[in-house]
């Protein structure tokens, strides 16, 4: 037996089924949109380290409106071309043979995808619901049958499937809509929340992970974005995402424990003895930073942690890799730090904090 294997570190299993759910206007698609995009560019998601993977993403709804969110995605990120193919309609997971022609498709389109430098890794369905071809997501024949589609799509091609769905209609509900089967069934399961319809805030929550962690959050906010304009030169915009921090309920400060504490006292000793570089440019406009703000490389900061003993040399790398990203994450959690790429900013970290000694 293998270790699980990740697209999206602590999010995303290789090789799973992980449902994205949410409310009408949570912003699922936008969400969806950026983590394929992510995805094919291998650049982290919501903070989170991804192996590079290219996705077929399958619209069903919304067809004239996407067209505008990938051309705000690639001005935003000034990018041409992404190993992501974009499909309109989703296949019909009732229909066997629609099914068998569909794996059929993502075989025949994995020579391109790894030409591009992606291996196709994740297909998404927008939405899961159009993927059912009229069925209700709460009949137990239609459930079963679909669930059957998408373990075989898993199994004959090696992809992620990643289906998005409603929230059930219930007055407080939390759970995906449709019948039970559907969150048993899947590996992974992350649901976005909007407090209201007159909230910028969205919040991602990993509301299920098999074998691993759940509970953990990540907070969003739409940006517009120009993409052109009608011959009648009226503006026409979209969005894409970006992430921000959450806010702590009732101004609490998250306690740090174990290797999140050594993560924190280990970029406080490269605070502290100057192992630290300016701001680049990029970053100082980007964030607002104040002239002459310090950053840290993210890699220094690992080695750093890890001679400060978040990792022992008996464990595999997969072990390390997941103490790391934990522990980093539980820092940046408690507000000390914020993390752009492969640069940390540290945000008023030395307060109170005395770094281990050597």
């Amino acid at each position: 037996m293998e270790a699980e294997e990740w697209l999206i570190e602590r999010l995303v299993p290789r090789g799973s089924y992980t449902g994205i759910f949410g409310r009408r206007g949570a912003a699922k698609s936008f969400l969806a949109l950026d983590m394929a995009c992510c995805g094919a560019r291998g650049e982290p998601f919501l903070g989170e380290e991804v192996e590079r993977f290219g996705s077929v993403y399958c619209v069903g709804e919304k067809k004239s409106r996407f067209g505008k969110r990938i051309q705000a995605y690639r001005i935003s990120r000034e990018v041409e071309r992404l190993p992501v193919q974009f499909r309109w309609g989703v296949p019909n997971l009732l229909d066997e043979e629609a099914v068998g022609d569909f794996i059929a498709e993502l075989q025949a389109a994995r020579p391109d995808f790894l030409a591009r430098g992606a291996p196709l890794g994740a297909v998404f369905l927008d939405t899961l619901s159009r993927s059912l071809n009229g069925a209700n997501l709460s009949d137990a024949d239609a459930t079963g049958t679909a669930l059957n589609a998408i373990q075989r799509i898993i199994d004959e091609t090696g992809v992620t499937v990643l289906p998005l769905a409603h929230v059930a209609k219930a007055e407080g509900s939390y759970s995906q809509k449709g019948a039970g089967e559907w969150e048993d069934a899947a590996d992974a399961l992350i649901r976005i929340d909007r407090r209201d319809e007159t909230a910028a805030l969205r919040t991602v929550t990993l509301t299920k992970q098999s074998d691993e962690a759940d509970g953990l959050a990540y907070g969003f906010e739409l940006e517009i974005v120009d993409v052109g304009e009608t011959p009648n030169h009226r503006r026409v915009t979209s969005c894409v995402i970006r992430q921000v921090d959450l806010p702590l309920s009732n101004g609490a400060s998250i306690k740090l424990s174990g290797g999140g504490l050594i993560a924190r006292d280990a970029l406080a000793y490269l605070v502290d003895r100057g192992l630290t570089v300016e701001a680049p440019a990029w970053l100082a406009n980007k964030l607002s930073l104040k002239r002459g703000q310090v950053v840290v490389e993210v890699e220094q900061w690992k080695r750093r942690a890890a001679d400060m003993g978040l990792s022992d040399r008996e464990d595999s790398d997969t072990n390390r890799r997941q103490k790391w990203f934990a522990a980093k994450n539980k820092v940046r959690d408690a507000g000390l730090v914020s993390i752009e790429g492969d640069l940390a900013i540290p945000l008023g970290l030395l307060g109170g904090v005395r770094p281990c000694p050597l």
